[in-house]
């Protein structure tokens, strides 16, 4: 366990970037792969950052050269884990995680989805197999030759024109967004009335106390951003969408390093007490009320 000797404070211009709440401590310091940081944790809203926050170019170029083949301890590379030889396991995950969110495959059918932060459009061929059509699915990616990937395949890929979107699924991507808040009204844009966002995310808590920087997701320059549940829902709400339902699972045990059966013991544990080291989030844009239902209400 941190004792509060590890915490150290930190200078006011470290600025939160889920509340900007400017008291902030050390939390932990990594290296990995050559490349060194330090998450800070915000004395409001508990989330935690990487500081100084990497710029827009840094991330840019780390996505764009290398990613695809970097793989944190105990886990798969990222061009492994969109592989063919790994679609079945993914697409597995895919259905677990909504099944916790409680999103059964009728639910998709038929509506306009985006994809953000799509890779090679995986998520997008999970939902062809549910019988979603190709015209109603859209991926965003910040890496050009995957999202020339998801063109290939037959399906669109997200202009500044498009609104109107049933579901937009973040899945493993917000931790790596140094301005959320930002980009959460972005995509509220481009959801209908009612719409659906779910969104995938590593979860502070009881592991990543334990653990500390042997937890998994402190990913030096990656994940700039790790929520708990209560900041999560926080940046959600304060763009007017609300918590429908949320899961979490994982138990921090990859399988090169904790064998079975002990990793499947451990991971069910996390799961049916919600301990888990990654969470999933279901939230719901808020219908505005029409001009006289407002005036109604503020008669009362």
């Amino acid at each position: 366990m941190r004792t509060t000797a590890q915490f150290k404070r930190q200078e006011p211009e470290a600025a939160c970037p889920v509340c900007s709440f400017d008291q902030s401590h050390t939390v932990v310091s990594k290296s990995f792969g050559g490349i060194s940081s330090t998450w800070l944790r915000c004395a409001s809203c508990q989330s935690e950052f990487i500081w100084p926050l990497p710029s827009a170019a840094e991330l840019e170029e780390y996505y764009r050269m290398s990613y695809a083949q970097r793989k944190s301890p105990g886990a798969v590379s990222h061009s492994y884990r969109f592989s063919e030889a790994n679609r079945g396991t993914i697409f597995r995950e895919y259905g677990m995680s909504l099944a916790d969110v409680h999103v059964m495959p009728d639910m998709l059918s038929q509506k306009r989805i985006l994809d953000y932060g799509c890779a090679n459009g995986f998520f997008l061929d999970f939902c062809v197999s549910l019988g979603c059509r190709k015209q109603d699915l859209c991926g965003f990616d910040i890496a050009e030759d995957l999202l020339v990937q998801v063109a290939r395949k037959g399906y669109h890929t997200l202009k500044s024109s498009d609104k109107d979107f049933d579901f937009i699924f973040l899945w493993d991507v917000l931790e790596h967004i140094p301005e959320p808040a930002a980009l959460i009204n972005h995509l509220k844009a481009c959801l209908r009335p009612g719409g659906t966002v779910i969104v995938q995310t590593p979860r502070l808590g009881f592991l990543a106390e334990v653990l500390g920087e042997l937890w998994e997701h402190y990913l030096p320059l990656e994940h700039v951003v790790l929520y708990g549940r209560g900041s999560l829902r926080r940046l959600f709400e304060e763009a007017g969408l609300r918590l429908v339902a949320a899961s979490s699972f994982g138990s921090n045990a990859p399988p090169g390093i904790v064998p079975e059966p002990y990793k499947q013991a451990f991971d069910r544990l996390a799961k049916r007490t919600d301990y888990g080291s990654t969470q999933i989030g279901r939230f719901v844009l808020e219908e505005s009320p029409h001009p006289e239902e407002r005036h109604r209400g503020g008669g009362d």
